[in-house]
């Protein structure tokens, strides 16, 4: 068993203190050990790698220096490597952390709607937040983001985007199952929120999973997180996802279920989306995917990533049935010969018109 850490640093200070280059090079190799020992394994790497840069310094340092001079760059315990380190380390482009303990709540996000659409202003800061829903700065901060990510906020100024500003006219309590159909193929096909995205594309599809399958569909991402960051924000997000599905309004939309006593999840059977929402979605994967395209191939939109056939959970014979139903009343066309198997726009080109027109169509 290590000596206690304190007694080890307690002799590293003294070292320093007394300019002893071989006891502090060896109480820092005992402290790296001690950390070892303790599993800290991303940490004792840190402090290794550290102590290895010193060593190495001191190699060429002319020996008649004093060790504790201010040739050594504030690296004593290693806050400025560090900080040198990540900088040139791999960066995912993708968003790991967004919730931070925030939840998927549709009747905050209603309050926090509402108050931003009645101050009329067109800048908003997060920190204003926790007065309004009663969350923390930083559960406050996280909800702002999942909002963003749903399309509701705007991500700087947070204003409430154009999408929420007809939700809330229309439907204020977010009750429409078309508008959560529409909000989750929203957030899901979102490929930058890799944990979400891969949830809902690779595993909402299969007949039951468990929280092992989540761990292997994101191991390429080990890469640009240490090893505890990629743990624990992993089952945060994670609970956040599965979470919107059993405990907030998406729950209406019947995508899954939980086995609480083998903590096995599985597909339940989803209600039908309305055929306007899978034309707003459509308009969506287009925009985001496809931005030069006229037309789209029905077998895409039937089977691709983050298509609307994928997320909605439709057979494709279902999807070509709603397909031929939006092609009756004029919305699109289809053709549909030899090789050629696709659709083409006809009436509407952005989501929010076919939303506006969603709401209107049911009030008439």
């Amino acid at each position: 068993m290590p000596r206690k850490q304190l007694d080890i640093i307690k002799d590293l200070f003294v070292a320093f203190r007394d300019d002893n280059k071989d006891d502090f090079l060896k109480h820092a190799e005992e402290y790296v050990h001690y950390l070892d020992w303790k599993k800290f394994g991303f940490k004792t790497r840190e402090f290794q790698k550290i102590v290895e840069q010193i060593k190495l310094k001191n190699t060429y340092k002319n020996l008649e220096e004093p060790f504790g001079d201010k040739k050594i760059e504030r690296t004593l315990f290693g806050d400025e490597v560090i900080q040198k380190e990540y900088t040139t380390s791999i960066k995912s482009p993708n968003v790991w952390q967004i919730s931070r303990g925030a939840q998927v709540d549709f009747m905050q996000t209603s309050v926090l709607l509402e108050y931003c659409i009645e101050s009329k202003r067109k800048k908003f800061s997060s920190s204003e937040y926790p007065a309004v829903i009663g969350y923390s700065p930083e559960k406050s901060e996280g909800f702002s983001r999942i909002l963003f990510f749903l399309g509701l906020l705007n991500d700087k100024t947070k204003v409430p985007s154009k999408l929420a500003q007809i939700i809330m006219q229309y439907d204020k309590y977010f009750e429409d199952i078309g508008i959560l159909w529409f909000l989750h193929f929203f957030i899901s096909s979102d490929s930058r929120l890799v944990i979400w995205n891969r949830i809902a594309n690779n595993l909402f599809i299969k007949q039951s999973f468990t929280y092992e399958d989540v761990v292997n569909i994101l191991e390429d991402q080990r890469q640009y997180h240490s090893s505890q960051s990629f743990i624990t924000h992993l089952r945060k997000e994670f609970n956040t996802c599965i979470k919107a599905y059993t405990d907030s309004s998406f729950l209406k939309l019947n995508v899954l279920s939980v086995d609480n006593s083998s903590s096995i999840y599985r597909k339940s059977q989803p209600f039908l989306v309305p055929d306007e929402i899978l034309l707003a979605a459509i308009c969506l994967f287009r925009k985001r995917f496809y931005p030069f395209e006229v037309t789209l191939e029905i077998k895409s939109l039937a089977i691709a990533e983050n298509s609307p056939g994928r997320l909605f959970y439709l057979s494709e014979r279902y999807l070509r049935d709603a397909l031929d139903r939006l092609r009756i009343k004029g919305y699109l066309t289809i053709e549909s010969f030899a090789d050629l198997d696709q659709i083409k726009f006809t009436m509407f080109d952005d989501y929010l018109e076919v939303i506006n027109m969603y709401f209107k169509t049911k009030l008439t």
